[in-house]
């Protein structure tokens, strides 16, 4: 029987391969949306008809997709939902199943498939400490990167002891390594560090994430001396975190030095290649931005995030799922430069503009979006109320109020503390409308919240506590219940004595906020000695807080010194009235 040479034959993997490789790498080059959706839907069929025959084949596949990709990500996953299908058996030597899952956990996490990355990577880490057993010289690197991995996947889930615990094992597996043969395995180290660090912060370890951070810097120098071009960039990332870590502790000088650092590193990482370093150059720029914020230098804080700014409209041209949230985030940062500038309405059109990306974002994937969204509408709330919109206040104050309700009540844990801040926002809001029963309720609703958080974690949540006592205090001087509001701002008061003893940086600013407000309760009640006193010693703590960072706190001291005044005049010392009030008008005219 003659063959038909009609007759279609059947791909082989390899030529299947080959296609799905020469498809990916053409889609970018597509140049209208019909030509990318034509080229997804054959790179689609290729992958669903292909069945791989070995590892190499499947690296080879997954190199052809853009890393930066994300329009591609699902399809990248795709490859090893196939890839798994087909060699995830036993006639795979167990070695190169490790790889398969290990590899194909990255994509799968890519693709926000967090639990399937993660079951990946507990089956792949399973076959590093059985094969480890046998060859700990061979797979002893492997099973750190394992843990390295399955560390990132934990945090995601939530799980963070697991991770914490899987971070260590891979540090302390690589400090063995490093030991043995430092050239090649410090780097895989000062990996490990950087997200130990990460880990320690967000579990309230900031010291101990801070020291981890500068060992992984050190580190990183070390291996820069003999090949810089290749450590730079790691360099800058390591000098991100150690900036935001700083500013945590309230080291703020030593976060701007760190900052600008990687801020020159990533300028020049840009000259060379921008596509590969233009969005770890605009994250540096927020990050200085932030930190001349917290320093008072606001036109520096403009300057610097309007370059981010630039930068991430350039982005969200070539990738917009990538960098809108990017884009959102810088927005706020201007906004919030804007408002301590006097820029009024510039503040509330970068937060609108902020707000309108999110709402566009969180119709996508509301799971991933409407917390920032709350976010935007809590920002506008206040944008509004600096211009005097106080009914455009109020509504979107209450809707960022209702989105975080509903968060709260699906994620408690995570989306209580936002509900309490939303409360307290809106709480303002009734108050300036002059809606006193609105606005007792919703900060005793934020109270509520912040008493049982206190409760539970006093280290976190003591500080928000302080404040909403210090806002009730307020709201019951205001309509009258002053020896109310006085036994609300002496609990309040109590928690920052406490709070700025361990640790002044932080909580020595909120200490002279309660100090200030219990002297004008006291004053109201014509207990003009004991509010003597109590303004006296913010007075003292503000002046310290002047002297080292005068352009944050003069406008605070200001402040009290005219408090001061006011009380030296109720008890009929005009002479040092009138010098206290000199004073204050030295500061802020």
């Amino acid at each position: 029987m003659r063959d038909d040479p009609h007759q279609e034959t059947t791909p082989s993997s390899e030529e299947l391969a080959a296609a799905i490789v020469q498809l990916a790498q053409t889609v970018d080059d597509a140049s209208t949306p019909e030509e990318v959706e034509a080229l997804v839907a054959r790179l689609k069929a290729a992958i669903n008809d292909w069945s791989p025959t070995s590892l190499v084949e499947v690296v080879t596949v997954d190199d052809a997709f853009p890393e930066r990709d994300a329009g591609l990500r699902d399809l990248a996953s795709a490859v090893f939902d196939r890839a798994l299908a087909a060699l995830d058996s036993d006639q795979t030597p167990p070695p190169d199943r490790a790889e398969l899952l290990q590899l194909a956990s990255l994509r799968f996490r890519d693709a926000g498939r967090g639990d399937d990355s993660l079951a990946a990577l507990e089956r792949c880490l399973s076959f590093f400490e059985e094969l480890t057993k046998s060859d700990p010289d061979k797979y002893l690197p492997d099973l750190a990167s394992s843990l390295n991995d399955i560390s990132i996947d934990y945090e995601g889930m939530g799980r963070r002891e697991e991770g914490l615990t899987a971070i260590e094992r891979a540090v302390a597996i690589r400090e063995e390594l490093a030991a043995r043969n430092p050239e090649a395995f410090l780097p895989d180290l000062a990996t490990s560090l950087s997200n130990l660090s990460i880990f320690y912060g967000k579990m309230g370890r900031p010291e101990e994430g801070l020291a981890a951070t500068e060992r992984a810097l050190r580190i990183t120098d070390e291996l820069g001396a003999s090949d810089r071009e290749r450590f730079l960039p790691d360099l800058a990332a390591l000098l991100t975190n150690h900036s935001i870590q700083c500013a945590e502790l309230g080291l703020h000088e030593e976060a701007l030095s760190s900052i600008e650092q990687a801020v020159s590193i990533n300028e020049d990482l840009v000259a060379k290649d921008p596509d590969g370093f233009l969005p770890d150059l605009a994250l540096s720029l927020r990050n200085a931005a932030l930190t001349f914020g917290r320093l008072g230098r606001h036109e520096e804080t403009l300057a610097t995030i309007e370059r981010a700014i630039s930068i991430c409209e350039e982005l969200v041209t070539r990738d917009s799922d990538t960098f809108l949230p990017d884009l959102a985030d810088s927005l706020g940062i201007a906004s919030l430069a804007f408002g301590k500038l006097g820029q009024r309405e510039d503040a509330l059109a970068a937060t609108m503009w902020a707000a309108r990306i999110r709402e566009q974002l969180a119709i996508d994937d509301p799971g991933a979006f409407l917390p920032d969204l709350a976010d935007s509408l809590a920002n506008l709330s206040v944008d509004y109320g600096a211009l005097g919109r106080h009914d455009e206040a109020l509504a979107v104050g209450m809707r960022a109020v209702r989105i975080r309700e509903d968060l709260a009540a699906e994620d408690p844990d995570s989306f209580l503390p936002d509900l309490a801040t939303s409360l307290s926002n809106l709480s303002a809001n009734y108050g300036n409308l002059g809606q006193n029963a609105e606005w007792l309720d919703a900060i005793e609703r934020a109270l509520e919240i912040r008493e049982r958080l206190a409760s539970e974690d006093p280290d976190t949540y003591l500080p928000d506590l302080a404040m909403s006592l210090n806002n009730l205090s307020n709201l019951l001087g205001e309509v009258g219940r002053r020896e109310e509001g006085l036994a609300a701002v002496k609990r309040a008061l109590g928690i920052r004595e406490e709070l700025a003893a361990k640790d002044p940086d932080t909580h020595l600013p909120d200490l002279a906020m309660s100090l200030n407000n219990l002297a004008v309760g006291l004053g109201a009640v014509g207990r003009n000695g004991e509010a003597l006193a109590a303004i006296g010693r913010a007075v003292t703590i503000r002046e310290k807080l002047t002297a080292k960072w005068p352009q944050v706190f003069s406008e605070d001291l200001a402040q009290s010194l005219r408090n001061a005044a006011d009380t030296y005049r109720a008890l009929g010392r005009e002479e040092e009235a009138q010098h206290a009030s000199d004073r204050a008008d030295t500061l802020d005219p």
